[in-house]
């Protein structure tokens, strides 16, 4: 239960994002090959800079930001290229073109459904805005069973979770009726990054989410040991933990702190899991970025080491990437991008201080009977680390293995069954 030990930092600047697949059409190709992507092809990079070039608006012709990436601006460019579409049509494609293009950054998080929103996948933006070509699609068409994605404009994705419907937050469904294809979900943070981590830092606190999986009604006497719990854990730091209650069962209850009181949340987590699942470990604890988080430390330092060996040339590779407009017929380095966030890849280990202070928490018989009657699970039966031992799973998108979603699916969720 390494996963207890882990605290995953989110970047307060992280943005997140919900993004369509047409309708779940290309929620397939999207998985396998590591991408995400928008439609309406004729508004593509060149035209947009063509465009903008035309009309002398840049930043270096004293134009402000906010005038050489803006809606209004959009709508205006997206009316060039498709005159027949209406004025609502013009907002939506102008919003959808501006985010994807211009405001969504490296490190952003980005969840896309699938086909009837059954599953979701959720990833990592690790490059900027690049097109493929129609040779690119063709070829990508070759021996491949599932429907491929004819958008140009793309970005590239490392996947770390696919995750059923039925663990999505009710609070998140009306995503399912929204219009849009594309819009920030950042609002909604604090129910999407419980999805991919069980304890996490973001916004100043420190956070951790306990999954109640009884479908039986919960009482007030069940409801008052797990309160009595977590005091007996903390002891007089209880008052510095926030809670918060989803009332449905099966449902998750929310502890939060200042960052801290960090010992306090660690160690109730890992005590409430120990009582229902077994025996716990108060070791260090990693607060790690995203990277080392899902893709491991050993295999973070051995691309640390190639990136290290291949020095200047990995440098002018990249700048003629961003002098390319990032147009690699579809291929980007993604990890090589994510290394250069400082903030995605830093891990530090920290100690429980003093660890033997929870290790002789006393909890009462009766407690502990209620507390296994909350059926307590953690947010997957499988450790992380566990995503990072696939053979078939790569860091580089470079010649993507083919493989069946639901086979992608298992080291996306860790199900054997799938």
């Amino acid at each position: 239960m390494d996963y207890l030990n882990k605290v995953l930092q989110v970047s307060d600047e992280t943005n997140f994002w919900f993004i369509r697949a047409q309708g779940g059409k290309y929620y397939e190709d999207f998985v396998q090959n590591d991408f995400i992507a928008i439609s309406d092809n004729k508004l593509s990079l060149n035209f947009i800079q063509s465009f903008k070039k035309r009309n002398k608006i840049s930043i270096e012709n004293s134009q402000p930001e906010i005038l050489v990436n803006n809606v209004e601006l959009y709508k205006v460019i997206v009316k060039e290229a498709y005159p027949d579409y209406s004025k609502q049509k013009c907002t939506l494609t102008a919003n959808k073109l501006l985010n994807f293009t211009h405001n969504m950054s490296l490190g952003d998080i980005v969840i896309v459904p699938g086909k009837q929103s059954d599953f979701f996948a959720i990833g990592i933006i690790c490059s900027d805005v690049f097109e493929v070509t129609d040779e690119y699609i063709a070829k990508s068409r070759i021996n491949n069973k599932y429907k491929i994605c004819d958008f140009y404009k793309r970005r590239k994705v490392l996947w770390v979770r696919e995750v059923d419907r039925k663990k999505i937050s009710e609070k998140l469904y009306w995503l399912l009726s929204a219009h849009q294809s594309l819009f920030n979900l950042t609002s909604s943070a604090h129910l999407i990054i419980p999805l991919i981590a069980q304890t996490y830092t973001f916004e100043g606190k420190i956070n951790s989410a306990i999954y109640i999986n009884t479908t039986s009604n919960i009482n007030n006497d069940t409801w008052y040991s797990l309160h009595s719990a977590i005091k007996s854990i903390t002891k007089e730091n209880s008052k510095n933990i926030d809670i918060k209650i989803n009332v449905q069962s099966p449902g998750i209850t929310f502890l939060q702190a200042a960052i801290d009181h960090w010992p306090d949340i660690v160690a109730v987590t890992t005590v409430l899991y120990g009582v229902t699942i077994g025996n716990v470990n108060f070791g260090p604890v990693s607060f790690q970025g995203i990277v080392p988080y899902f893709f491991g430390d050993g295999k973070l330092d051995r691309e640390r080491k190639r990136l290290e060996n291949e020095g200047l040339k990995l440098e002018n590779e990249a700048k003629k990437i961003v002098n390319d407009n990032l147009k690699k017929d579809g291929v980007t380095k993604d990890l090589d991008n994510l290394l250069k966030q400082r903030q995605l890849t830093e891990s530090q280990n920290m100690e429980l201080p003093p660890s033997s202070a929870y290790i002789d928490t006393k909890i009462s018989t009766d407690d502990k009977a209620a507390l296994s009657s909350l059926e307590i699970t953690p947010l997957t039966s499988v450790d992380v680390d566990q995503l990072n031992k696939q053979d078939n799973f790569s860091l580089s998108s470079d010649n993507p293995p083919q493989k069946t979603l639901r086979k992608k699916q298992k080291y996306l969720t860790g199900d054997e069954k799938a």
